[in-house]
């Protein structure tokens, strides 16, 4: 009897070990890929907007930012590009619009090789205007056109989202919590929600970033499975993310 219950014992403390263990690599990954967690790479050209949530930085010039000699560059309007838009319509131009969000924007290629501006190749006449943002949702696309573009003469209004627009407008958050406004019909209208945009991801971006990391912790696994929801919503892979919208803007060249 003695030997079974020094068994019994030793094989509680055996499975007590392995938990405490388990329970301390869980930990270990999470620092891990929080430490690890890149940084977002859009917050090096947005700052806070309280109506859109995000907005591109006006005059700002980024070299290399996606490798050497890929630059990144925004006018004064904080539009993608460096060349200023006059208010009228040059003699013989047809302006065009582009709207969306980091496809249009031209992830991953210069000002030069984005969609947008490789329309103007194919016709001398044309003169486009990149309003494509990273992230954004068609709520956040339609505001902004209809804040910043509405009433500056054009000819055409270009709007390019993918599938993802679509869903990020049913979120009042995005990218592991940013805010950002939310679009609802009330009446036959259009109201615009959550405005002025919280400010606080903002000014916590490490902790924004670290925060998409959450539902990899056991504990909060656990919890969304007794509550019978998730805990935490699923994380965006960003690095997988950045991959597809650089092939993507890469293709459009």
């Amino acid at each position: 009897m003695r030997l079974v219950k020094l068994a019994l014992v030793n094989g509680a403390v055996l499975v007590l070990l392995g938990v405490v263990v388990e329970g301390l690599l869980s930990a270990l990954l999470f620092t891990w890929d929080v430490v690890n967690e890149p940084t977002n790479p859009e917050r090096r050209h947005t700052m806070y907007d309280a109506k859109l949530g995000w907005v591109a930085i006006p005059n700002l010039h980024i070299p290399d930012m996606y490798g050497p000699g890929v630059d990144l560059r925004t006018n004064s309007r904080g539009f993608r590009g460096n060349a200023e838009l006059l208010e009228a319509v040059p003699q013989g131009k047809f302006r065009v619009i582009c709207s969306g969000d980091s496809v249009t924007l031209g992830y991953g290629v210069d000002d030069d090789h984005s969609w947008c501006k490789l329309l103007e190749s194919l016709d001398q006449r044309f003169e486009t205007v990149n309003m494509g943002q990273a992230g954004y949702g068609v709520d956040q696309a339609y505001l902004w056109y209809k804040r910043d573009a509405a009433t500056i003469p054009h000819h055409v209004h270009l709007f390019a989202p993918i599938v993802d627009d679509f869903r990020r407008m049913q979120s009042s958050t995005f990218f592991g919590g940013y805010g950002k406004p939310l679009l609802e019909v009330e009446d036959g209208s259009l109201v615009v929600k959550n405005v002025p945009v919280p400010t606080k991801t903002y000014r916590v971006p490490w902790l924004t970033e670290a925060a998409r990391h959450l539902g990899s912790l056991r504990t909060v696994q656990v919890l969304g499975r007794l509550g019978g929801t998730s805990a935490w919503p699923p994380p965006n892979p960003s690095r997988v993310d950045q991959k597809q919208r650089t092939a993507q803007s890469s293709q459009s060249s």
